[in-house]
């Protein structure tokens, strides 16, 4: 009774307090993030002689914007505009830069293609498409593969992970439905967003990440990565850890007697009837094959995206409404990437990258001496272990690519092959539920898939693949496509 007592005793103590307060996760979600962002602001402001004012007050703005973004539940967006508020208040960026980036030519691919993705889903030709495939008397194998083909290949055309997570789960509640059996089921749960996620780096429209990363590349780069330049330097990377995985997934949830077994499925779903289905296929492959052509035709990608768009919009008009595409529109990763190609710009207007690259050298007399390997090494388990601390691919980059990528580069790294490296680690983020959305979409399907349990058993093998798939790519193939 006595210990009883004690503690109603302390929990009256602490009645005075407002009820936020009183949260059992109060310290760690607020006291520790603003004790440590006060610290820490209140050190660069102070210590840093060498850097100018603007360069602190950049240096600042970033930290805290790493700290909000790991440390606290805020949006990533509510965090990012944060920033450029606090770095147009202060003088180190003008609110012009803003508004200039959310005219970047990247910007409006990415728009037009949210909107491409909507008419595809309005006009119900994903599903025909994803499972044209299969066909009905399959082997559980050759289903994988085939699937893994298929959805890699949507990559080229619907942007972020999570969009195409929401289009392509029917896909899989439409199999499911027809497979019947519990460790299938569960396998292809694992899949979908296993290479939705693997495959995206593919595309330079496949994560808001990669958008930030052709920005930094043409920044710091002697060149400009188009559609195809990006292809040509993921795309590889990207189906090989694609197919590794599906096999990875195969033999690991999945005895060789079901690999082997034969389903018969339903014949998969035809095309809509009439020329409208047709002719947005064919407006379709046309963009696409416009972006791959850029080199000869010269259109900038951001034009033909629009065009192709607004074509596929006239040619859905009796079934989806334009207001109604705009709203697929994820204007909150239009306005973090605006904000992150602002913060990154000011970085380098103000010196940050190089200052911070001397601090690396100083800290670390031999860093740039040391050999290439070590380095990338050190990259490569950064960038595929980040997503234990940030759960947004975006937000990864975005912390990553300013505090690591430009230091390096500053220091001698290669920029394109670090910000691949970037890049493609951060895509590998299936650990828990939380770490992606494509993960917490599946795994909160209308019926049951996985549990944590086999999220961690898959990230585990998933692991040692990725970073030598990684090093053999940034070792051997990306240092020769310069």
């Amino acid at each position: 009774m006595a210990g009883l007592d004690g503690i109603n005793g302390a929990e009256e103590r602490f009645d005075w307090l407002p009820a936020f307060a009183q949260r059992p996760d109060f310290f760690q979600k607020f006291v520790a993030p603003l004790t440590l962002a006060a610290s820490l602001a209140t050190l660069i402001w102070w210590l840093p002689q060498d850097l100018s004012a603007d360069g602190r007050i950049v240096l600042i703005v970033l930290v805290l914007a790493m700290i909000g973004w790991t440390m606290t539940s805020l949006g990533d967006s509510t965090v990012a505009v944060t920033a450029m508020i606090a770095l147009t208040l202060f003088g180190a960026v003008e609110s012009k830069d803003l508004y200039q980036s959310l005219g970047h030519e990247l910007i409006w691919l990415l728009i037009a293609a949210f909107l491409m993705a909507a008419v595809l889903r309005s006009a119900g030709l994903i599903e025909p498409l994803v499972l044209s495939v299969t066909g009905q008397a399959v082997a559980v194998s050759r289903l994988f593969y085939g699937l893994t083909a298929s959805i890699a290949v949507t990559a080229l055309v619907m942007p972020s992970t999570s969009a195409r997570a929401a289009l392509l789960l029917p896909v899989f509640l439409v199999l499911a439905t027809q497979v019947r059996s519990r460790p299938i089921i569960r396998a292809l749960a694992l899949l979908f967003p296993t290479i939705i996620l693997l495959s995206a780096s593919g595309s330079l429209i496949g994560a808001g990440a990669h958008i930030l990363a052709a920005e930094v590349i043409a920044g710091k780069a002697d060149h400009k990565l188009d559609y195809l330049g990006w292809m040509s330097l993921a795309m590889p990377i990207a189906l090989l850890s694609s197919f590794a995985a599906t096999a990875i997934i195969l033999h690991s949830f999945l005895s060789p007697q079901i690999r082997r077994r034969r389903m018969q499925l339903s014949a998969p779903p035809k095309l809509p009837k009439g020329w409208r289905p047709r002719a947005l296929l064919a407006v379709l492959i046309l963009t696409v094959a416009l972006w791959i052509a850029q080199s000869v035709h010269g259109l900038g990608m951001g034009v033909v995206a629009l065009a192709g768009a607004f074509a596929m919009l006239k040619l859905a008009a009796p079934f989806l409404k334009m207001k109604d595409a705009f709203k697929s529109v994820e204007v909150e990763l239009i306005l973090f990437l605006a904000v992150t190609f602002t913060l990154a710009d000011a970085m380098t207007e103000a010196d940050v990258d190089e200052w911070l690259a001397a601090g690396f050298k100083a800290i670390v007399p031999g860093l740039a001496k040391v050999h290439d390997g070590f380095v990338i090494a050190a990259m490569t388990l950064v960038a595929l272990l980040s997503h234990l601390i940030i759960t947004s691919r975006t937000a990864r980059a975005a912390v990553l690519i300013p505090s690591f990528v430009l230091p390096l580069a500053e220091l001698g790294g290669d920029i394109t092959t670090l910000v691949m490296v970037t890049i493609v680690g951060t895509g590998l983020c299936q650990t828990m539920s939380a770490s992606a959305k494509p993960v917490a979409i599946f795994s909160n399907a209308p019926i049951p898939t996985y549990a944590s349990g086999d999220l961690l058993r898959l990230s585990l093998m998933l692991l040692p693949m990725m970073f030598g798939l990684i090093m053999a790519f940034a070792l051997g193939v990306w240092p020769s496509m310069d």
